[in-house]
């Protein structure tokens, strides 16, 4: 079947081009003007106003800069990527500038539809005169419909009606069968039963499936950091504008005007934005590397679809792509490899890689600060390089990126200048405190190793991640003779590579701000196809080893005389039979590390563990909601609500919490909603506590944290001497609320 290619709407003709665009654009107009659903069907509205915002500006962006011809999910990519970089920049300055002109909530929902229409029809204005005189060239899609096309249509709708059958009925059964059914897809690739035009859909099919799955258990937020996020995301929609001097927020466009932006335009609430389109924008992530691996040259190290396909799967079925909702982090991977495929295509268009840049700046501290450090190193290393491949990280892009960098904080800073060169120092070192500060959270390689107490099964858990990291270090040691040797065309990636290899390396000896699985999450990016070379090495010489030993046992039965003849002859033979060895080898160690990785998933994601009724890792609330992440119940989140309805300014609010941040499960729940700095932090022996409201959640109405164990809340010291006396003015199944005076 033969259907407009909208993949590559940027190639077709600017007749057709704007018919498509103003169609969008008007139908959406009008459902929004006159408050009715487009075709009496609500949800309608909601996917154009998110197709508006996620594509239609990246388009027309790729046109103003004539941007053509290249790969149609490229291109895709490309187009996502500049859509949102476009929002981010578009409501910044409009939140910056409307008040001038009186408007005093510029994020809100009249004022960014007028300005996203007006800001849409410049840029169709600009494409038009830049590039009208384009010939269409590629506007045509061929699908050729298959059983395995199909498959990967229904895996992430299957994925959703897993967690809707957890949520409503406690049934994790298709939770179970998809996670077995998805551990299958790295064989299905080695035995090539999936067509190489299907591996891009493939990719984001699984990708969806997976965080889907996990993403839409309960229906509100879980996680952890996620919620300082969404309070600063609900603050700005209540109060309509972002003040960046307001201490009270995270200074980020993605939570200061990405995600308040997908709320009033697509009509959600911003919950569901970070549940659903937020879990959209990491799942092209993989999608992006999966062209970005394909297109490495590690000199004695080429990567086919196939093993770039592997590599793809080592990034996704480790427990860190998935373990928790997709924030600052996960959004600041997709522009990383957004940068790397321009890096690794290199369009010639160094606007894009500037867009890029900034908004990587804008979406997460850490990365900025480590990719900084990792463009500096590879600036370094470069100058010894000669008859290198052009690259964009060169030393200008790296000045240009640092500059980029402290410009955003120092805007952030808001003051005068002594205090900007405060505030800017205050950031930078919070945004590498993350990195290089050493500190005793346990999250280091050795805490983990604590988890072997667990039993035998949490054993086999350890060593395949263990095994994983010797065939990466293998890898790693491979690329550093090929670059020693000269060898790799890849150079500033293979430079990249070594320099988040060391970042990672230092963190199984030290306890990390970010914990051991983020940065092994964030580091995979580059490390994985590493992985498969030092599998392969490793296969290469056993096979080599096992050759020379059957060699020699036939020398030792030949006769004498003949020794010399004998010994040469065979070796010809055997050197022969191991050539074809070595090629049949390769499909069947594809085989069995496609096997490996099957094994890695069903472990991290916890299925092995819920077979054998081994205790559940914390982050698989998939299979079963407690089993450790904060989940939260309709009766807790109705509790915060009612506080935040019914708070007295005078009067503060208390959770139970016995670290320095507020963290506890309690405690996340209310920070989405108030400054989690205000909160006061109550431990089993705290006595006194006067106007301030104190909430429990399902679990602290019973017992509380104390130290590394639980106890009976009637059992403290702060019950029997200050809650008890307490008025309770809220009570629910599962949460309460008291009034200390």
């Amino acid at each position: 079947m033969i259907i407009p290619d909208l993949f590559r709407l940027n190639d077709w003709s600017t007749r057709r081009f704007n018919l498509f665009i103003w169609s969008i654009l008007v139908a959406y107009d009008f459902s929004f003007i006159s408050n009715v659903p487009l075709y009496s069907i609500e949800i309608l509205s909601k996917i154009l106003g998110f197709v508006i915002l996620t594509f239609i500006p990246g388009y027309i962006i790729l046109r103003i800069f004539k941007v053509h011809d290249i790969d149609r999910v490229v291109t895709l990519l490309l187009a996502i990527g500049l859509s949102l970089s476009f929002i981010m920049i578009f409501g910044f300055t409009v939140n910056m500038f409307l008040p001038y002109i009186g408007v005093s909530k510029p994020i809100s929902t009249f004022p960014l539809f007028y300005s996203l229409n007006i800001s849409i029809l410049v840029l169709m204005i600009i494409y038009y005169f830049r590039d009208k005189k384009f010939n269409s060239s590629q506007n045509q899609l061929r699908i050729t419909f298959s059983p395995m096309l199909f498959y990967f249509i229904l895996l992430p709708l299957f994925s959703i009606l897993g967690t809707e059958s957890v949520n409503h009925y406690n049934f994790n059964m298709p939770v179970l069968i998809l996670l077995f059914v998805i551990s299958l897809s790295p064989i299905l690739i080695a035995l090539d039963r999936i067509s190489r035009d299907l591996y891009p859909f493939m990719i984001l099919s699984i990708s969806l499936a997976i965080l889907y799955n996990m993403n839409l258990i309960s229906t509100h937020l879980w996680s952890y950091d996620i919620f300082y996020e969404a309070h600063t995301s609900k603050y700005v929609l209540e109060n309509g504008i972002w003040n960046p001097g307001n201490k009270t927020m995270v200074p980020l466009l993605l939570f200061t005007i990405l995600s308040p932006v997908y709320s009033l335009i697509c009509d959600l609430n911003v919950i569901w934005v970070f549940k659903i389109i937020f879990p959209f924008f990491f799942s092209l992530t993989p999608l992006a590397l999966y062209y970005v691996y394909k297109e490495l040259d590690f000199g004695n190290y080429k990567i086919d679809s196939e093993i770039a396909m592997l590599s793809v799967f080592v990034f996704i079925f480790f427990y860190g792509f998935y373990k928790d909702m997709p924030d600052k982090q996960h959004i600041a991977e997709l522009f990383l490899a957004l940068i790397l495929i321009l890096s690794i295509f290199n369009t010639q268009k160094r606007i894009l890689l500037f867009i890029f840049s900034f908004s990587l700046v804008v979406s997460h501290y850490g990365i900025s600060y480590f990719f900084v450090f990792s463009l500096i190193f590879v600036s370094m290393m470069s100058r010894f390089r000669v008859n290198a491949d052009t690259s964009f990280l060169t030393p200008t892009y790296t000045l240009l990126f640092s500059v980029l960098t402290f410009s955003w904080y120092i805007y952030i800073s808001a003051g005068d200048v002594f205090e900007v060169i405060t505030q800017v120092g205050y950031h930078f070192l919070s945004g590498i405190k993350d990195i290089f500060q050493a500190n005793n959270d346990g999250r280091s390689a050795s805490a983990y190793l604590s988890y072997l107490s667990n039993g035998i099964l949490w054993v086999i858990y350890m060593l395949i991640h263990l095994i994983l990291q010797f065939f990466i270090f293998i890898g790693v040691l491979n690329l550093l003779l090929s670059i020693m040797h000269n060898k790799t065309k890849s150079f500033e990636i293979a430079l990249l590579t070594i320099i988040f290899y060391a970042f990672l390396f230092v963190q199984f000896f030290k306890t990390y701000g970010m914990g051991l699985d983020r940065i092994l999450q964030i580091t995979l990016i580059l490390l994985s196809p590493l992985s498969i070379w030092g599998y392969s090495f490793c296969v290469k010489n056993l096979n080599s080893v096992y050759a020379r030993i059957i060699s020699k046992r036939i020398y030792r039965n030949k006769e004498n005389g003949n020794l010399n003849l004998i010994f040469e002859s065979t070796l010809t033979r055997n050197e022969a039979i191991n050539k074809n060895h070595i090629t049949n080898l390769s499909k069947k160690a594809r085989l069995c590390f496609s096997i490996f990785l099957m094994i890695f998933f069903v472990f991290n994601s916890g299925f092995i563990f819920w077979m054998t009724g081994y205790p559940l890792p914390g982050y698989c609330i998939n299979i079963n909601p407690n089993s450790g992440w904060p989940v939260y119940s309709e009766s807790e989140i109705c509790g915060v609500d009612w506080l935040k309805s019914h708070e007295n300014e005078h009067n503060r609010i208390a959770v139970f919490n016995q670290w320095d941040t507020i963290k506890s499960r309690d405690g996340l729940l209310v920070a989405e909603n108030f400054y989690s700095k205000d909160l006061i932090p109550i431990q089993t022996n705290t006595t006194t506590l006067y106007n301030s409201y104190l909430f429990l959640g399902k679990y602290s109405v019973d017992k509380v944290e104390d130290g590394e164990e639980d106890v009976d809340l009637q059992d403290t010291l702060f019950y029997n001497s200050t809650l008890k006396n307490s008025n309770k003015i809220y009570n629910s199944e599962k949460s309460h609320l008291y009034l200390a005076e």
